[in-house]
């Protein structure tokens, strides 16, 4: 009797290991991840140690960050389809081009917003129109990229576009830094002549002291 009562005992205490984990990990509020008490305390996704999922206690929701645009999103509504950047400018020239335009296959109508290096472009520096979803980066904008690679996400009420493109530096640019570098040499050169006539006219005049 008591080796049956032990049997019943362990196999409670097996399904009861099994069933509270399983519980555990579907609530709704879990204690292995930060907490806040609602959508303006979300950590900034941009700091390096910003955590993965936050769950906001007003909402009793989730929320999980999305590396390419470091941004939260509930974990119901993450931006999971994939478009294709199907237009874009690359390279960029500084002080050459204009206006530069990047475009998703996305439908216009889901366009929720722009990211370059991962952080969110204001509005006044593009335009966005429908063909599929086209945004127009104005000149002034463009202009203060650094001159390297850059990454950019036209992003949807429902997924994105991402890809990469280049800024260099526009051949104006090596100009004047060619003209910079010929003046400092000219100016170097009158420099060392006049440096060789000064010595020139003392050694003669120091000459003709010792003929007298």
């Amino acid at each position: 009797m008591m080796k049956r009562f032990i049997t019943v005992a362990i196999a409670i205490l097996l399904i009861a290991l099994m069933v509270v984990p399983a519980f555990a990990a579907g609530s709704a509020s879990p204690d292995d991840i930060l907490h806040v008490e609602s959508k303006d305390k979300l950590p900034n996704a941009s700091d390096k140690d910003a955590p993965v999922r936050v769950f906001v206690d007003d909402e009793n929701k989730i929320y999980v960050k999305a590396d390419d645009f470091n941004a939260y999103f509930p974990e119901d509504e993450m931006p999971t389809a994939k478009y294709n950047l199907i237009k874009k400018v690359d390279p960029w020239t500084k002080g050459t081009d204009g206006d530069a335009l990047y475009a998703s296959d996305a439908p216009f109508e889901k366009f929720v917003a722009v990211y370059i290096d991962k952080d969110l472009v204001d509005a006044a520096n593009y335009t966005a129109a429908s063909g599929s979803t086209e945004v127009t980066f104005k000149k002034a904008y463009m202009e203060t990229l650094s001159v390297s690679e850059h990454q950019i996400v036209i992003l949807s009420n429902d997924g994105y576009a991402k890809g990469t493109f280049n800024v260099v530096a526009g051949s104006g640019n090596h100009q004047t830094g060619d003209n910079s570098n010929t003046f400092m040499w000219v100016a170097i050169s009158l420099v060392s002549l006049g440096a060789i006539g000064v010595v020139a006219f003392a050694l003669t005049k120091k000459r003709k002291s010792a003929e007298n």
